[in-house]
């Protein structure tokens, strides 16, 4: 069976001594798994391109089962470079799409919004407000959709004034008190989350605090190691910081 797809390298890890396993996103049929034979090599002669994270391919797959093997991979349009924080929000939306996407599920919406993500990344532009859209789109494409304009018991809509509790696996219900942490929530920040309103700092810091939360409940219990790496990143500044102030 031969594939001819566009898409884009999630994962890699090495297999034996030359190659590669891979995951790719494919844009017509969804996860592949994969593997780069001689990809590792220092003489590639058999093999047509290489393999980066954040570039867009045209992919040739061969293969009879499950685990194709990527025969080329030809780069399409201009690299996409970016580094600090949006290399981490890069690595992250790799890690999301690795854990929840299912191998030959076609998510043509997924994948544009994620190339166009990638491009807003490369820009240098704001990205928080279309991450926010990114991944409540990922949600509502995998059929983990969150109704936040209603609770889930008696369907009565969600009223701005009100305080709110969001449950995990179910939806929103109301409460008397509010607490300022875990995954309560005011109306008016489920019904600013509802409507997109992310371009507002305290509606983003909302949808963030949920999805993570969210993505968390249903991942059960597996790491993301993107954040640990952030937070590693994140450590890292300030340290240096301390260490300019000292000299001084």
């Amino acid at each position: 069976m031969q594939i001819e797809s566009d898409g884009f390298i999630l994962h890699t890890r090495p297999y034996k001594e030359t190659s590669f396993l891979v995951d790719v996103f494919s844009k017509d049929h969804g996860r592949i798994k994969c593997i780069a034979k001689g990809y590792r090599s220092s003489s590639r002669k058999k093999i047509s391109g290489k393999l980066s994270l954040f570039m867009e391919y045209q992919f040739l797959l061969r293969g009879k089962g499950e685990l194709k093997v990527i025969s080329s991979s030809e780069e399409i349009g201009d690299a996409v470079h970016f580094g600090g924080e949006r290399l981490f929000v890069g690595l992250y939306l790799n890690e999301l799409l690795f854990h929840f996407l299912a191998d030959y599920d076609p998510c043509a919406k997924i994948y544009v919004k994620y190339h166009e993500l990638l491009k807003l990344l490369h820009s240098g532009n704001s990205y928080s407000p279309i991450l926010r859209r990114f991944e409540l789109l990922m949600l509502d494409e995998l059929g983990y959709g969150l109704v936040l304009d209603s609770e889930y018991e008696s369907g009565q809509p969600v009223v701005m004034s009100k305080n709110y509790k969001y449950i995990f696996g179910l939806g929103v219900t109301s409460i008397l008190n509010r607490s300022e942490e875990g995954n309560f929530f005011s109306g008016e920040e489920l019904l600013g989350i509802y409507n997109n309103e992310f371009n507002d700092l305290l509606i983003d810091r909302a949808a963030r605090r949920l999805l993570r939360g969210v993505f968390d409940f249903y991942l059960e219990g597996k790491q993301m190691n993107s954040r640990e790496l952030y937070r590693q990143y994140l450590e890292g500044i300030r340290n240096n910081v301390s260490n300019v102030r000292s000299i001084k």
